[in-house]
């Protein structure tokens, strides 16, 4: 293998000495056209010696055309293309789900050929933001605006549907002035209330203007960055009339293993100033998920343990079992999913069976996704890459849940 100080010169060279062998083939080629008209049409015979090259730039500017990126509302799939557009995928990249939020009565799936509307159990359009690799990530529910967001990771743009009309918008710029690769691939934390809709990444927060239709940056406290401690924001919660912020504090945080010591996720608020919110027990955590429901933020750490959040403290919840998702329900009110057990509210001082688990044995690892709308849940169950465990859509009925089959 090369070294990668030596690679991108290696590839810079191929380039120039292919560029050269294709100037050189079309050199020749005008050549033998204008000598094989020269003597019929004389000097005219130079019109047709740039054909070679005109032809080049033709099948260049049209293949320009076909590749470039979709830059407007997603191409509408009804369900009975969809089955070919799975079969398309290539081997190595397996039909998948990202997320999915229920919008104005029905159900929509991210997955990674597009975002899927479902109607009761039933799957009856796709939505691809591409031509091909239409992978989208979310969905996230903009109440106070009544929007729907999705992420098209081909463009890394945002997308929002009102109901009728879908708007292209571009990624906002953060505070620190760029994207690093690893921004990209951590994607974007939305969150939302009734009193709007947030979106962290980058280090940065934002709040959706939907008068001037811009994201406007939220104004955050001085971060830091060292080999030995980082202040990397990671998510916001929305609690009230105030904005707290989650922030990362070990550097590699994704290389942490369970029994290893590290450095705490914390949360934070303005009061005169930023500060820590203390906790009422010693907690060490990393947030891996998190809602706002009712007056209360809430968090799901990586080790499925819940951690209620005020402007007053953070706080350990007793939960029926490891948490996977939260979501918020109808009123605002907590849903959790429980590994093993099933979907579950809380009152605030205990929880309450909703439908039992699809997938009761838990083996294997796993991502899933949860979202309510009045009586109705919704459950993805992703299969980590190995993993014996299902990779299903799944609703609700009555206490337990149903699949939802593909076309």
């Amino acid at each position: 293998m090369l070294p990668e100080t030596e690679a991108p010169l290696i590839y810079l060279a191929l380039y120039f000495v292919s560029l050269i062998v294709i100037i050189g083939l079309l050199s020749a080629l005008s050549y033998l056209i204008f000598e094989s008209f020269r003597k019929r049409l004389g000097k005219k015979a130079m019109m047709l010696a740039v054909l070679p090259f005109l032809t080049l730039a033709a099948f260049i500017w049209v293949l320009s055309r076909i590749i470039a990126p979709n830059t407007g509302p997603p191409r509408v799939v009804e369900a009975s293309g969809i089955p070919a557009i799975i079969r398309a995928l290539p081997a190595s990249a397996h039909f998948s789900y990202t997320g999915l939020a229920y919008f104005d009565g029905k159900l929509y799936a991210a997955t990674n050929v597009g975002l899927m509307e479902v109607e009761g159990d039933r799957v009856t359009r796709l939505y691809c933001t591409q031509k091909w690799d239409s992978v989208v990530s979310g969905a996230w529910v903009d109440v106070a605006d009544h929007l729907l967001w999705v992420m098209d990771e081909h463009t890394h743009e945002l997308l929002s549907f009102d109901g009728g009309r879908w708007d292209r918008v571009a990624m906002p710029t953060p505070g620190k002035g760029y994207y690093s690769r690893g921004d990209v691939l951590e994607g974007v934390r939305p969150v939302g209330n009734p009193r709007g809709f947030w979106m962290a990444s980058a280090s940065s927060a934002w709040k959706w203007d939907t008068a001037e239709k811009h994201w406007k940056l939220e104004n955050m406290p001085g971060l830091v960055m060292t080999a030995e401690r980082s202040d990397d924001l990671i998510g916001v919660l929305p609690i009230g009339g105030q904005l707290l912020l989650i922030l990362r504090h070990e550097p590699l945080a994704f290389l942490v293993k369970p029994d290893e010591d590290f450095q705490s996720d914390t949360a934070m608020i303005k009061a005169s100033n930023w500060h820590d919110i203390p906790s009422r027990q010693p907690l060490r955590f990393f947030a891996d998920q998190w809602v706002v429901a009712g007056d209360s933020g809430y968090i799901c750490t990586r080790t499925g343990s819940v951690l209620r959040v005020t402007a007053q403290e953070i706080s350990l919840v007793d939960t029926p079992d490891a948490c996977e998702p939260l979501a918020t329900g109808p009123g605002g009110v907590l849903l959790g999913s429980f590994r093993t057990k099933g979907v579950y509210q809380s009152n605030g001082a205990s929880w309450k069976l909703k439908a039992n688990h699809p997938y009761p044995s838990g083996q294997g690892e796993y991502w899933t996704h949860l979202s309510a709308s009045g009586d109705q849940m919704a459950l993805i169950i992703e299969a980590m890459p190995g993993s014996p465990a299902p990779k299903s859509l799944w609703v609700s009925h009555d206490d337990n849940f149903l699949p939802v089959s593909l076309p």
